[in-house]
């Protein structure tokens, strides 16, 4: 973790706190700095850290470090001198050791103001790029289904295509027919069975095999949850080396599920098939991880979306692949719409898909 109070007082000693690497920094599951802790914290917070300075000169170095270590960007200039003017401010108003506590009152409502709009501009963030990320999908998705319409013309064309060309043959062959009877059957001869036999082999055509029928491809919501009642099969078109876990009663609701709870069926995809039987092993903790993400993802008791499953699965893979120290789970889908074969499937873990 980024230790905030120590590096304000080493760069009081000439170390800058932009020598920190930014992955030092506490990260949220979304990947974003996590500036409730960076200023909070109450052993490594900026904001604990102020309680430490002893004297106006202190206060006001620490302060100073703060604004121009947060605010590097050349168009955050106006922000600086904004921020340092408010802070030589307070400071003019106060006077002696006296005024200590309501000077670090002041800066602290200031530093307050700056954890905010980090805060803000950091779920904006998020934001976008889910948007983003749920437009590409829907033009994926678009540009899939124009790709299947397309084949399924071009079959059509080819189908018509033989079909005129059978009918071509058929007329020529009725044709021929006609011309030889009209020409050698006045003679008043047969031909011998033997001739029909040959005949009838020659002009014999096999019938094609009909072609096993389509598999539909599997439909994903924006946030990449499967979409329709899925079964085994569906399931394992998610990826290489699935895993389905033991299914679980989760109290929440989804959205057009049952009202009295939900049972759910995790499903993931693990990075080697020789992982399996371990990330069995780890099934409790699993769905202890899936638990309190379900809890994170839906709030105010309303019932849960597809993809706040969608999210609630991915933040338990980040917490169960941080908690191991190793990424074995590549993804994890939590089921509610399944079938027979897959719910039986799912009384215990195994590994449905390679």
């Amino acid at each position: 973790m980024y230790h905030v109070c120590n590096d304000l007082f080493a760069h009081l000693s000439g170390t800058r706190m932009s020598d920190v690497k930014k992955p030092d920094w506490p990260q949220t599951p979304d990947g974003t700095i996590d500036w409730e802790t960076v200023f909070e914290h109450p052993e490594t917070g900026i904001i604990p850290a102020l309680s430490h300075a002893g004297n106006k000169q202190i206060l006001h170095k620490i302060t100073v470090t703060v604004i121009q270590q947060l605010f590097t960007r050349k168009n955050d200039e106006i922000q600086v001198q904004r921020f340092l003017k408010e802070l030589d401010s307070i400071l003019g108003e106060t006077e002696g050791l006296e005024d200590l506590p309501k000077m670090q009152e002041s800066i602290i409502n200031l530093l307050r103001r700056i954890k905010d709009g980090r805060i803000e501009k950091a779920a904006a963030y998020i934001a976008e790029k889910k948007k983003e990320a749920a437009e590409d999908a829907k033009n994926k998705r678009k540009k899939k289904r124009n790709e299947k319409q397309r084949r399924e013309g071009e079959a059509g064309k080819n189908s018509a295509t033989i079909l005129a060309l059978g009918g071509v043959a058929l007329f020529v062959v009725v044709i021929a027919a006609l011309a030889m009877f009209f020409l050698f059957g006045s003679d008043g001869e047969e031909p011998s069975d033997a001739q029909n036999g040959t005949d009838q082999e020659q002009t014999a055509t096999p019938l094609a095999e009909p072609e096993p029928p389509k598999r539909p491809q599997l439909e994903l919501s924006d946030e990449g949850y499967p979409l329709g009642r899925l079964g085994i099969e569906e399931v394992a078109e998610l990826g290489t080396n699935v895993v389905v876990l033991e299914t679980f009663f989760w109290s929440g609701q989804v959205e057009g599920g049952n009202a009295q709870g939900t049972i759910l069926i995790p499903v993931l995809i693990i990075k080697d098939f020789g992982l399996a039987s371990r990330i069995c092993d780890y099934g409790p903790n699993l769905i202890d991880a899936i638990n309190l993400a379900l809890g994170r993802s839906v709030s105010g008791g309303g019932r849960a979306s597809l993809d706040d499953l969608r999210n609630a699965g991915q933040s338990a893979m980040q917490m169960v692949n941080k908690r191991l120290g190793k990424t074995w789970i590549k993804d994890l889908y939590l089921l509610f719409d399944v079938d027979r074969k897959l719910q039986a499937a799912a009384k215990k873990c195994q590994i449905v898909g390679q």
